[in-house]
């Protein structure tokens, strides 16, 4: 059962790690940030922050289909990234 999990992990991993990697997801990615330079997080609280990350509010792993969706990401400074990063993993 373990080794099973951890090849469907594994293959997810690898997927996303494609995507990442494409040039389709590289070339949204600096659109986004030049269109939408300032943390989201960071304007909720009234400070401003660069984004520097394009995050998925519904993971890539969960929906591919939406990965170049605009509608489905947000720009992120750092410090809100590995916020995030840390709550939906309950780690770094």
């Amino acid at each position: 059962m373990r080794q099973q999990t951890h090849k469907r992990y594994n293959r997810q991993r690898d997927d996303s790690d494609k995507f990442y990697s494409t040039v389709a997801w590289r070339r949204f990615r600096d659109h986004y940030l030049i269109m939408h330079p300032l943390c989201v997080d960071c304007e909720e609280e009234g400070d401003i922050e660069p984004a520097v990350v394009v995050d998925h509010i519904k993971p890539f792993k969960e929906r591919p289909d939406l990965g170049l969706d605009e509608d489905n990401v947000r720009g992120l400074c750092r410090r809100h990234d590995n916020k995030r990063r840390h709550d939906r993993t309950g780690r770094d």
